[in-house]
């Protein structure tokens, strides 16, 4: 790594992304154009003009209403920024685990998808220029101009020493706090610590019994949205309320003990609590019912678990669920979870679920890599399903047809596309190589997982 980073260019920014990057609500912003890691740019602001101000939906966490909003007679740049990653999100579920794990408004997003087609998403760290750089306006009070906005515009060469030490008096996102969010899901790493009462989140001043316990409560309602389940808004805890309730695809009962125990009365205080919300307890006895807690459970809170039929998760474990889905976006299907809730502690059934699906993984990304090798030695564009099946069959292990043809039409579909596919009106499609699964999540899970909880 050179001692300096030289300045050449600017990317126009939103002045409202600037202002979450440089408060720390976000490390993501939403260029036009690809930006490739390890590129460093001034972040310059503009004002989107009224019609196009959508920008601010995203951001609900702003003090928008205080900003400045209207034209400057001068431009400051005080920021630059590098980029730690970028990515092409394709398809709505993609854009959904974005908004959630931000906090960003989906319908705007959307909007933005369906403009585009494609939405960019790069990760950036944030640092002050040491000399802000002030520019007139150029014309009628906007320098730049909506062809240029979310693009690149050129700058005087600017070289800086490395690294820069941030400015006590600016609100500049911290190392840490950036290497907790760097890739929107560093809530995911507070679940565990927060239901075992060992740690709250980035904040340094201790918390109390009560704010940990909520922190956790919101925390496993924010998993489970993100696992695909919707929740019923009005159970989110608190005295006489049930701490999570899902609604679809099927009924959860949820009941969180942030802590180092499970009380003997916990089975017993979701029966109670689910009773008193009229028409849904007649479905409790069918329901899914889930306690979530970091201690151990007594004999007498087995007993009634299996009594109830009601199953005992620890934190770590639904970690390890919510960590899954985001390394591999839709691959939990709330359905097949569903056989895992056992009465009783269900942390192992987890695990050999979680295991199920790897291997299924595994399986899928050799077929990808086959379908690509293949089409390299004999260069051709796409092969036929007998063609490539005979191959692998050589090559590989033997699976019947029907299966080898379903996973190339479940891995050629609209969304996935690691595979293409072109139809054939007399026969069944050709198969061609189109990306690869992301490499480097093929991995065990529970490897990032807090470790002797």
């Amino acid at each position: 790594m050179t001692s300096t980073i030289t300045l050449e260019t600017a990317l126009c920014v939103s002045f409202l992304d600037i202002e979450a990057l440089a408060l720390g609500h976000t490390t993501h912003i939403l260029p036009l154009v690809p930006i490739q890691k390890s590129w460093a740019f001034v972040l310059c602001p503009y004002v989107p003009s009224p019609c196009t101000f959508q920008e601010r939906k995203y951001f609900p966490n702003l003090p928008l209403d205080s900003l400045e909003t209207s034209p400057q007679p001068t431009l400051t740049l005080q920021l630059y920024g590098i980029c730690e990653d970028c990515q092409i999100l394709q398809t709505p579920e993609e854009i959904q685990a974005l908004a959630l794990a931000q906090q960003w408004h989906l319908p705007s997003l959307l909007e933005r998808f369906e403009i585009h087609d494609t939405l960019l998403v790069a990760t950036v760290r944030v640092y002050p220029l040491p000399n802000p750089i002030a520019t007139s306006y150029q014309t009628q009070g906007n320098l730049i101009p909506p062809k240029k906005q979310g693009k690149f515009i050129g700058l005087r060469e600017l070289n800086l020493d490395r690294p820069l030490k941030v400015l006590a008096d600016r609100p500049i996102l911290a190392p840490e706090i950036f290497e907790q969010k760097a890739m929107g899901y560093g809530w995911i790493n507070t679940i565990a610590p927060l239901g075992h009462y060992t740690g709250a989140t980035d904040d340094s001043a201790p918390k109390n019994t009560y704010q940990i316990g909520t922190d956790f409560e919101n925390v496993v309602r924010t998993s489970w949205e993100f696992l695909g389940f919707t929740l019923d808004p009005n159970r989110k805890g608190g005295a006489g309320n049930l701490d999570f309730y899902c609604t679809a695809p099927y009924a959860i009962f949820g009941e969180c003990k942030a802590g180092k125990s499970l009380p003997n009365s916990t089975v017993e205080q979701l029966i109670r609590l689910a009773g008193t919300h009229g028409s849904i307890d007649q479905d409790f006895h069918q329901a899914v019912k889930v306690i979530l807690g970091g201690g151990q459970p007594t004999s007498h809170l087995l007993q009634a678990a299996h009594q109830w039929k009601v199953s005992i998760m620890k934190p770590e474990t639904l970690a390890k669920l919510v960590q899954f889905q985001a390394q591999y976006p839709r691959a939990i299907n709330p359905m097949g979870l569903r056989a895992t809730f056992i009465p009783g502690p269900v942390d192992q059934e987890v695990d050999r679920y979680l295991e199920q699906l790897r291997s299924q993984l595994m399986q899928r990304q050799e077929i990808i890599d086959f379908v690509k090798t293949y089409l390299e030695k004999t260069q051709k564009e796409s092969a036929s399903l007998e063609e490539l099946y005979a191959a692998y069959s050589f090559q590989y292990a033997s699976m019947e047809k029907a299966t080898f043809h379903e996973i190339l039409m479940e891995l050629s579909s609209l969304l996935t596309g690691y595979l293409g596919r072109n139809p054939n009106p007399h026969g069944s499609p050709s198969f061609y190589f189109v990306q690869d699964l992301v490499q480097d999540l093929v991995q065990d899970t529970r490897q990032d997982l807090p470790q002797n909880l």
